[in-house]
């Protein structure tokens, strides 16, 4: 059975679709991004919005939506008002299925210059449709003018062209490194006098994923701009108070999870420049989150005694073997992230979300979640009622080819396989 089922999950992954929507909570991801100027600080707020937390009106055949987004920065010692920013933003999709979308975004970039010090910043979110304000809780920033490597600006390795040139794509998610398939790079601003060369390691769970001597940083500014509705990063050569270190390779091997860069101009320096990151799985399907639970949800493709070999570990290890389950079948072996096992649980998401019965009976345990589990969405779906006026539903997949068919004897949604 096990085999049969990464067979036919593979073919879906393969095709490159995933039907079932990950669980974003957070109504704002924001990160402030520094830069050293002459006389003080150049900061980039910038933010990415779920498109599911705002409210959409309809107008003709499109969606549309607007909100205000706004900082407030005071001063953390006497709490004496700095400066205000405002962003406004109308937003229209044609398509519905983006309005309720918790992976795709509205993003956008605001630029600050703030003397160094400490602050307390206030983000205020407004929409018009609803006519909603959102007050988030305040935080402190730290602009220091005395640290020599500034924190990392993550970006994605696969670059957009913009304006007839080519930029790097900001992954702007609160400032963490996003756990998923795609590659990123660490660009990591270096103030002047620039070194000759400068050590890198990075280390997690005490474990050193990347140790290197890098040659001397490349001189230039960095520009955060806005394009095609995502945030990019334009390099500018030339003479600038600073230099740009850039780190690639690594992300892939970073696990969920906090991790550590450190930096220092001398190979032997005990006090090197400490940068504390996270490793967020930004998407994580719901039904993954309790390792405990995610290891019981195995029950659609496997035995009760794996499932019980699983479990008699120690609890605080549920989440190690659950990831060395799935990684004997991962398809991508040389990465941390696995989308196998993501694809498996998105789709325990979408059955929990859309086979509820009024008997109380959770999706995945239904017939039709069963089916979608295994074999995904299908192809073609097909209502129709029979002589006693009972509905049947009709599932059709072309790879490979099924057809399985459920009905709804009771009229409470339940439905049942009778065919497939």
């Amino acid at each position: 059975m096990f085999k049969k089922f990464s067979s036919l999950l593979i073919i879906f992954f393969i095709s490159g679709v995933i039907y079932a929507q990950p669980v974003v909570s957070k109504i704002l991801y924001s990160d402030f991004i520094q830069l050293p100027t002459d006389s003080s600080e150049t900061i980039y707020y910038t933010y990415k919005i779920p498109l599911n937390h705002l409210v959409f009106e309809k107008e003709s055949d499109l969606f549309l939506a607007q909100y205000r987004l706004s900082l407030e920065v005071f001063d953390s010692a006497n709490q004496k008002f700095i400066t205000r920013a405002i962003k406004e933003k109308n937003i229209q999709v044609a398509d519905y299925e983006q309005t309720n979308s918790s992976y795709i975004f509205s993003e956008g970039v605001l630029e600050l210059n703030l003397n160094p010090g400490t602050y307390s910043v206030t983000e205020i979110l407004y929409d018009y449709k609803s006519n909603k304000e959102f007050k988030l809780p305040s935080f402190k920033e730290i602009v220091d003018s005395n640290q020599r490597i500034i924190y990392p600006i993550i970006v994605s390795t696969q670059q957009m062209e913009c304006n007839s040139a080519k930029s790097s794509v900001l992954s702007n998610y609160g400032g963490h490194l996003p756990f998923d398939e795609n590659e990123y790079t660490f660009v990591i601003p270096v103030k002047n006098p620039k070194p000759d060369s400068l050590f890198v390691t990075i280390i997690q769970n005490k474990d050193t994923l990347y140790s290197s001597k890098m040659d001397r940083p490349e001189e230039e500014r960095i520009k955060l701009n806005e394009c095609g509705g995502k945030l990019i990063i334009d390099e500018i050569p030339g003479v600038s108070n600073y230099s740009i270190l850039k780190i690639s390779g690594v992300s892939n091997k970073i696990k969920e999870g906090p991790f550590l860069i450190n930096v220092s101009v001398h190979s032997d320096d005990s006090n090197p420049e400490k940068l504390q990151l996270k490793c967020d799985w930004i998407d994580k399907p719901r039904s993954l989150v309790d390792p405990e639970i995610a290891i019981k949800a195995l029950k659609f493709i496997e035995k009760d005694s794996v499932i019980s070999s699983l479990l008699s570990a120690d609890d605080e290890k549920y989440g190690q073997e659950l990831a060395a389950y799935w990684k004997k079948i991962d398809p991508t072996p040389n990465t941390e992230f696995n989308p196998l096992m993501q694809e498996y649980y998105l789709r325990i998401d979408y059955a929990n979300k859309n086979f509820n019965s009024i008997g109380g009976l959770n999706g995945a345990n239904t017939d039709r979640g069963k089916v979608y589990i295994k074999f995904g969405k299908p192809v073609d779906i097909n209502r129709a009622s029979d002589d006693h006026g009972n509905i049947i539903e009709t599932w059709t997949y072309n790879n490979p080819q099924r057809k399985f068919v459920f009905i709804d004897k009771k009229g409470t949604g339940e439905f049942s396989l009778i065919n497939g």
